[in-house]
C-alpha cells in the first residue's frame, strides 16, 4: 500500500518521500533534493516504511496546516475550506484532526504560539503553517505512537483546495486565537458573559468585520 500511495501522489503532481518505519524521519539525509525514480519506487517505498510529502514548491506549492492543540483541530473546519485532511485516534478513541493540506502559492512556514503565562513555557505551539523546506508524514503511515495515520477527508473525496497566502495566513491566525480562547474559556466561571462582550468590542475596535467576529465568537464558545 505504501508504493501504491506514492504512485497516487505522483499522479497528482506531488513529491512523496520515503520515511523510516513508524517514524517521521526521512530515509536519506538530503531529503529536500529527493525526487522519486520510478525504477526504484517499490524499493524506496517498501511495505514496512512510512510515507511523507515534500511541501512547498516541489509539490506545486503544497502547504500543511498542522494543528498541535486539539482545540485548533476541532475548530479548523470553522475557519478553513474543506481539503485533504488527516489525523489519528486520541487516547479517548476520538479521531483528532491534525493536518489539512492546501495549495498556496507564496505561503511560508509560520508558527502560532501561546504567550507564556505563569512561568509555563511548554506546549505553547497552537498551530503552524508548514511550507518550503518541510515535509509531513501522511496516510497510510504509522505514527510513532503505533497508531495508524488516517484520512478524514481523502483525495478521493475532494480536490486539493487552493487558497491565497494572505487568506491562509489570516484564517490560521484567527484559528489560533480562537483555540487559545477556547482553552481559556474552560477556566472562566461567572465572567463568561462579560468576557464575550469585551472580546466582541475588541474585535470591532481592531477593525474586524461583523461576519469574522461572529465566526470567531461562535467557534470559540460552542
Amino acid at each position: 500500500p505504501i508504493a501504491k500511495a506514492a504512485q497516487e501522489f505522483l499522479d497528482r503532481g506531488l513529491v512523496p518521500l520515503p520515511l523510516a518505519a513508524a517514524s517521521k524521519q526521512p530515509l536519506m539525509k538530503r531529503w529536500p533534493d529527493y525526487r522519486p525514480d520510478l525504477a526504484r519506487r517499490d524499493q524506496d517505498f517498501r511495505a514496512n516504511a512510512n510515507i511523507g510529502l515534500i511541501l512547498g514548491q516541489p509539490s506545486g506549492y503544497l502547504v500543511d496546516v498542522d494543528s498541535d492543540w486539539p482545540e485548533a483541530g476541532k475548530l479548523l473546519p470553522d475557519f478553513l475550506p474543506a481539503s485533504w485532511t488527516f489525523g489519528r485516534l486520541g487516547d479517548d478513541g476520538e479521531m483528532l484532526v491534525r493536518h489539512r493540506l492546501f495549495r498556496s502559492i507564496g505561503s511560508k512556514t509560520l508558527t502560532f504560539d501561546a504567550p507564556v503565562t505563569g512561568g509555563q513555557s511548554t506546549n505553547r505551539r497552537i498551530i503552524e503553517i508548514l511550507a518550503d523546506g518541510r515535509q509531513v508524514m501522511v496516510p497510510p503511515s504509522v505514527h510513532p505512537s503505533g497508531q495508524e495515520v488516517q484520512w478524514i477527508i481523502s483525495p478521493a473525496q475532494v480536490a486539493l483546495a487552493e487558497i491565497s497566502e494572505e487568506s491562509l495566513r489570516k484564517q490560521v491566525s484567527h484559528l489560533a486565537g480562537a483555540a487559545l480562547l477556547a482553552r481559556q474559556w474552560r477556566t472562566l466561571h461567572g465572567t463568561r458573559h462579560q468576557t464575550a462582550a469585551a472580546l466582541a468590542g475588541a474585535c470591532c475596535y481592531a477593525g474586524w468585520d461583523p461576519e469574522t467576529t461572529e465566526r470567531l465568537l461562535t467557534a470559540t464558545f460552542k
